[in-house]
């Protein structure tokens, strides 16, 4: 049997109700397919019930609340919820509940924190923000890699005698090029993932990240470790390896 198609308002409706209620949630925003909504209360939300919704693909419940509606409807959903709370997109919907319930939840908010930084550890935390720093950078990881291994097997072959290095070795050329294009520049990349991470300015972190490749610095005249005298070389700090 097939579902019931909603209407847009009937849509935002039923999202907010799954959601926990229009009090539950803090923000909308929309991006190319999904609602997302940063809710304050993850238990209230009903997955089940939003993925029962007719015009609803899927539910993912992360540190955002994602509804994937699909490309085309997803906005209109969006501008309608924020539109049912009197809000814009992004802007925080004010609860409207009583003294006490607002003291209460806001007790239960405090306890909660309080719970999840005594179980968090500096060493959980430090391990977390390097997760969050490399973990994006996985596919191009992956796909500099792939590059690198059909860049190897077709060098070999062409010492083999198997393909004509004349030919092919413009081809490995460019793979190479592609290869290094990820890592020549992983201090910028990582930079700039670092600066996210820690809630900076992604344009200097990838200024940062530059700065040990020292570009532009002249080797007849290099600059010195402070530390232990030798010249600095790019992506070693010095150090001899």
């Amino acid at each position: 049997m097939a579902k019931e198609t909603l209407t847009v308002e009937e849509l935002a409706e039923k999202i907010f109700q799954e959601a926990g209620g229009m009090d539950n949630v803090e923000t909308v925003n929309h991006c190319m397919t999904r609602v997302r909504m940063t809710v304050r209360d993850h238990d209230k939300v009903d997955q089940q019930g939003l993925k029962e919704i007719p015009g609803v693909m899927g539910v993912v419940n992360d540190e955002q609340l994602q509804v994937i509606i699909g490309p085309g409807k997803v906005n209109k959903v969006a501008n309608a919820m924020v539109a049912k709370a009197g809000v814009d997109l992004g802007q925080e919907i004010p609860q409207q509940k009583s003294g006490k319930e607002a003291l209460s939840e806001k007790t239960a908010e405090m306890k909660a924190a309080q719970k999840a930084k005594q179980k968090s550890s500096p060493l959980k935390s430090l391990l977390k923000d390097i997760s969050n720093i490399f973990v994006p950078m996985i596919p191009a990881f992956v796909g500099a890699g792939l590059v690198a291994g059909i860049a190897s097997v077709l060098t070999n072959m062409i010492t083999a005698g198997r393909l004509d290095g004349d030919t092919w070795n413009y081809y490995v050329m460019i793979l190479n090029v592609l290869r290094n294009g990820m890592f020549t520049y992983l201090a910028i990349f990582t930079g700039v993932n670092a600066a996210q991470v820690f809630k900076a300015n992604p344009t200097l972190g990838g200024v940062i990240g530059s700065i040990i490749l020292l570009t532009g610095m002249n080797p007849e005249a290099p600059i010195q470790n402070l530390f232990t005298g030798e010249a600095l070389a790019a992506n070693q700090g010095g150090s001899s390896v």
